[in-house]
């Protein structure tokens, strides 16, 4: 019995590096070499929807590669901006418990405050005691 593949198997790009930019830049796209791959490999899967997923994988990094651009111009990194901008999407005024921070950023409550303390440390943000819970912090955009 044959078991379908993993999800992560199609996410796979090959090559990396130099040889992928390479490849990219001819006639023939990356992603059909893969897909033709798994064609031969796996002939009772379909996988044109990979080739799509490929594609959008792709131009994904190069849009993150863009943004990072912009983010290193004024000294963030991306996750930088996603806490600044979790903080400003809540609405005046512009806090959030760090614990929400973690959980609308879906990152650790340890990888956010290295992030708040970056943020902080730039004058960006501030911190200050719950007014509920006199342990938890109350993080807030500066101006």
């Amino acid at each position: 019995m044959l078991s379908a593949p993993r999800t992560s198997d199609f996410h796979h790009q090959e090559p990396c590096g130099r040889r992928r930019r390479r490849m990219a830049s001819s006639n023939r796209p990356a992603g059909s070499a893969l897909q033709a791959r798994w064609s031969r490999e796996r002939p009772d899967v379909d996988a044109a929807p990979q080739g799509v997923i490929g594609r959008l994988h792709r131009l994904a990094g190069f849009l993150t590669e863009e943004l990072l651009v912009v983010y290193r111009k004024y000294g963030l990194a991306e996750g930088d901006f996603d806490a600044l901008a979790t903080l400003r999407r809540a609405g005046a005024p512009y806090e959030r418990a760090a614990g929400e921070l973690a959980d609308f950023t879906m990152v650790t409550t340890r990888g956010v405050t290295k992030r708040i303390d970056r943020l902080e440390r730039a004058g960006l943000v501030t911190r200050r005691a719950s007014e509920q819970d006199g342990r938890g912090r109350v993080v807030t955009l500066t101006g």
